[in-house]
This record gives structure tokens, C-alpha cells and sequence, in this order.
């Protein structure tokens, strides 16, 4: 869909309503609320991500609950509350984090 696309600003696609699967192999950075509140989303890949911003409780991710897989393979450090409160979550890759 966007091929070329490295990087994803705070908010870009947040509360699609309909946004169900997400594979974006370049993009290196997520933003604030990225995907935050899609509540169809159930799959993200995005193995080329090094830094996600996190203020808090804020993450890129934040409000996803039907979220079942997610690939973070690039990521040397997990952020903090990254993949909280995501109870459908049942498979993740994260290369090699701490």
C-alpha cells in the first residue's frame, strides 16, 4: 500500500474503524497513537521498527483490544506499556529486546 513509507506520525491513523490488519516493512518509527483505538485492528507487522514514542500510558497501539499478533522484530528495547492490556494478544515476534 505504501511502499516507501518509513515513518508514522502521532495520530495518523487512529479510531479507523474499519483498519483490521496493518504490514508496513519499512517504517522505522511509530508515533504517539498511531493505531491507537482501531478496533478491528488484529494483526501489525512492522519488523523495520526501531523507535516508537511513549509518553506515559501512551503508545501506539494504545486501545487496540482485539489485537492477535504483532511483529516488532527491530526493536532492541520494549517500550514501556507497549502491549498493555491487549488480553487477545497471542503471538509476537521482538528480535532482540530487553
Amino acid at each position: 500500500m505504501f511502499p516507501a513509507l518509513t515513518s508514522i506520525s502521532h495520530y495518523c491513523f487512529s479510531s479507523c474503524a474499519n483498519l483490521s490488519s496493518v504490514n508496513l516493512p519499512k517504517v522505522t518509527y511509530l508515533g504517539r497513537a498511531a493505531f491507537g483505538h482501531c478496533s478491528k485492528l488484529t494483526y501489525i507487522s512492522v519488523p523495520a521498527v526501531t523507535s516508537i514514542y511513549t509518553s506515559g500510558a501512551y503508545t501506539p497501539l494504545e486501545g487496540n483490544t482485539n489485537l492477535t499478533f504483532a511483529n516488532f522484530n527491530a526493536l532492541a528495547t520494549i517500550p514501556r506499556y507497549l502491549l498493555t492490556n491487549h488480553q487477545k494478544l497471542s503471538s509476537v515476534i521482538i528480535g532482540n529486546a530487553t
